[in-house]
C-alpha cells in the first residue's frame, strides 16, 4: 500500500498492525471468499472502519472525519510445510482515499 515500506517478522506485522487497530479501532473485515491452493490462500474480505488517527496514504495524510467507511480488499497468503511466508494485501484504493476523505 503506498505510504508503508514492506516489512518482515512477526514483530514488524504486530507492529502494522498495532498501527492500523489505533487508527481505525472500530475496524472490522468480513470475508466474502476464501480459496485454497496448494501454496497460496485468496481471501477476498470487505473492511468497515472509522478513522480515529491520521492515516497516510502515499503523500497525502487522511484526517479523521466521523464518517465510517467501507472498502474491498484482498489477501495472497503463501505457505509453504504449514507456514505462512508471505502475505502480500490489495485494497481498492479509490474507495479508501473517498473514505479517508482524500
Amino acid at each position: 500500500m503506498d505510504g508503508f515500506e514492506e516489512i518482515s517478522g512477526t514483530q514488524a506485522l504486530r507492529e502494522l498492525f498495532g498501527y492500523f487497530f489505533t487508527a481505525m479501532p472500530d475496524y472490522a473485515a468480513e470475508i466474502t471468499r476464501v480459496v485454497i491452493g496448494r501454496d497460496l490462500v485468496v481471501l477476498e474480505y470487505v473492511i468497515t472502519a472509522t478513522l480515529a488517527a491520521p492515516f497516510p496514504i502515499g503523500d497525502e495524510t487522511g484526517t479523521p472525519t466521523g464518517t465510517p467507511m467501507r472498502f474491498e480488499a484482498v489477501d495472497l497468503l503463501r505457505h509453504a510445510d504449514g507456514v505462512f511466508t508471505r502475505k502480500d494485501t490489495y485494497v481498492d484504493g479509490f474507495a479508501m482515499r473517498k473514505g479517508l476523505g482524500l
